[in-house]
């Protein structure tokens, strides 16, 4: 009867957990995502520098680093795009 139940009741743990593990949504943010969109300089861009900037992927907030695309200087809350992605870093044009 113990072991009954409990291939039953184990039977049930997994397919909920199965079931669980399906409903997640996926956070990942792509480069292609990326490009072309506009964001908010949040931490200002010194001339030849980097900063930060925040872009909405989605319903996703994303902070990346940045960089000018010709070296000038950007101040915080700017509006640019993001006109080509290196790894981490951003490099994006004044709007």
């Amino acid at each position: 009867m113990g072991f009954v139940s409990g291939v039953v009741f184990g039977a049930i743990i997994y397919y909920f957990a199965k079931f669980l593990y399906g409903q997640q949504a996926s956070t990942e943010v792509r480069t292609t995502d990326m490009a072309g969109r506009t964001a908010r300089v949040i931490v200002a861009i010194p001339s030849g520098g980097v900063g930060q900037v925040r872009m909405q992927v989605g319903e996703e907030l994303v902070d990346k680093v940045a960089k000018s695309h010709d070296g000038s200087a950007l101040a915080a809350n700017s509006i640019v795009r993001i006109q080509d992605v290196h790894g981490e870093m951003v490099i994006v044009r004044q709007e």
